[in-house]
């Protein structure tokens, strides 16, 4: 992949999907999306750090996130009703 190119994943319902760029990769997220419950933030191996993007009901939420992510603190996301997923764009 190269600097520009678009970055996304969808994870399984009701369970913390992690996404990890390769080392010396860095990527804006911009978008995380669920439906219900969304949970999206900064995981190192060990600690997370989530925020709750949306709560209740049963329409989709999305995010206007802009998470920089890299190699050493990367991706974790969860929707709780539907497939969770993100977007993101390369910048390193």
């Amino acid at each position: 992949m190269a600097v520009g190119d678009v970055v996304n994943g969808i994870g399984a319902t009701s369970t913390y999907t992690y996404y990890q760029p390769a080392a010396n990769v860095e990527v804006m997220v911009t978008s995380i999306t669920g439906r219900n419950t969304v949970y999206g933030g900064l995981y190192d191996g060990v600690l997370s750090s989530t925020g709750l993007f949306g709560s209740g009901g049963t329409y989709a939420f999305g995010t206007n996130a802009k998470l920089a992510i890299t190699n050493t603190n990367y991706l974790v996301y969860y929707s709780a009703n539907t497939p969770s997923s993100f977007t993101g764009i390369q910048i390193k």
